[in-house]
C-alpha cells in the first residue's frame, strides 16, 4: 500500500475524506474542533508537497437529503483558520458546479465539497421503502449501482484519494470505500490519522501486554459483541451507550428516548453468558446482573 509519507503530492489533485461531523450549537459554531485538528498533518502535507486539497465529509445523519442544519458550509471558516488559507466553498458535492470547482483548483487551493450525505448514494441505502417491503431488494441494488456513479463522480475530481475518516472508515460507503476502485494502487493511501490508529490496533492485536482494560461502546451493540468473545481474558468494561440498549431491552423504568435496536435482542443472551461465565472479566457498570437477570425474566 501507498504510504502518504513518501508520497509527493506537487502538482497532484488529492480528494481527501475526513470526518468533518463536528458538534455545533443552536448558532452554527463549532464546540469542539478535535476532529478538524486531527487531519491537520494529512491536509497540510498535501498542501505544502505543492498539490491541491479536495476536502470531503459528511455532517449528522440528513438521511439522504439536504438540511441546511447540516450543511459543511457552517464550518468553511473554522477549517480554512485551521490551514491557515483560504477555503472555497460548493453547494454541493457532485454535479457541474462541483465539477468545475476542482478541475480549476491551482496548487495550494483548497475546495470543501457540501455534505456527503445529503446524496442517498453516499450510505448506499435505498430512502423511502422499507426492509419488509418486497421491493426492497430491487431497490437496494438499484441505489447501490448509483452509489458507484456517485463515488466514480468523486473520484474523477482528483488523481490521487486519501482516507483519513477514522471514525467512519468501517462503513462500506462511497467516499470511505467505493471511491478506492477508481484509483491505481499507487495512487491512494490513508492519511496520517488512519495510519496512527490502524498501527495503535495492530501494535494491540500483535504485542497485546497483559493485563489490559479495553472499553467497549457504540450504540450498536449487536456488532460489539465480537470483541470480548475474541479476548475472554481481558476485562471489557461496556460504555454508557452499550448499557443503554441493555437497560432498554430490559424495560427498567428509566428515563430512556430511542427504542432498542431489534438486532439487541438476538445478541443479549451472549452478552448475559459472557457475565455469567466470566464474571472477572466482562462488566456491566451501574447496573448488576442479578437485577438485569430479573428484569429479564418473565413476569
Amino acid at each position: 500500500m501507498q504510504k502518504i509519507d513518501n508520497f509527493n503530492f506537487a502538482g497532484k489533485k488529492a480528494i481527501v475524506r475526513v470526518d468533518f461531523n463536528v458538534p455545533l450549537d443552536e448558532n452554527g459554531k463549532i464546540t469542539d474542533d478535535t476532529r478538524i485538528r486531527g487531519a491537520l498533518p494529512t491536509l497540510k502535507k498535501i498542501l505544502n508537497d505543492g498539490g491541491s486539497l479536495i476536502i470531503m465529509s459528511h455532517m449528522g445523519k440528513p438521511k439522504g437529503k439536504v438540511n441546511a442544519k447540516y450543511s459543511l458550509g457552517q464550518i468553511k471558516d473554522d477549517v480554512a483558520k485551521a490551514l491557515g488559507t483560504d477555503v472555497k466553498f460548493v453547494s454541493d458535492c457532485v454535479g457541474p458546479e462541483a465539477a468545475e470547482a476542482a478541475a480549476n483548483l491551482k496548487p495550494g487551493e483548497v475546495l470543501l465539497l457540501e455534505n456527503l450525505r445529503f446524496h442517498p448514494e453516499e450510505e448506499g441505502k435505498p430512502v423511502g421503502i422499507d426492509k419488509e417491503d418486497p421491493a426492497y431488494d430491487a431497490a437496494k441494488k438499484e441505489m447501490k449501482e448509483k452509489q458507484k456513479e456517485f463515488a466514480k463522480a468523486l473520484a474523477s475530481y482528483a488523481d490521487v484519494y486519501v482516507n483519513d475518516a477514522f471514525g467512519t472508515a468501517h462503513r462500506k460507503h462511497a467516499s470511505t470505500a467505493v471511491i478506492a476502485d477508481y484509483f491505481d494502487a499507487n495512487d491512494k493511501m490513508l492519511g496520517f490519522l488512519m495510519e496512527k490508529e490502524v498501527q495503535a490496533v495492530d501494535n494491540i492485536l500483535s504485542d497485546i501486554k497483559r493485563p489490559f482494560t479495553a472499553i467497549m461502546g457504540g450504540s450498536k451493540v449487536s456488532t460489539k459483541i465480537g470483541t470480548p468473545k475474541s479476548a475472554l481474558a481481558t476485562t471489557y468494561p461496556t460504555d454508557g451507550k452499550v448499557l443503554t440498549q441493555v437497560l432498554r431491552h430490559a424495560k427498567l423504568s428509566l428515563p430512556l428516548s430511542n427504542p432498542p435496536r431489534p438486532s439487541f435482542g438476538t445478541v443479549l443472551p451472549e452478552y448475559l453468558n459472557l457475565t455469567t461465565s466470566q464474571p472477572d472479566h466482562v462488566l456491566l457498570p451501574t447496573l448488576s446482573l442479578r437485577r438485569l437477570k430479573t428484569a429479564l425474566s418473565p413476569s
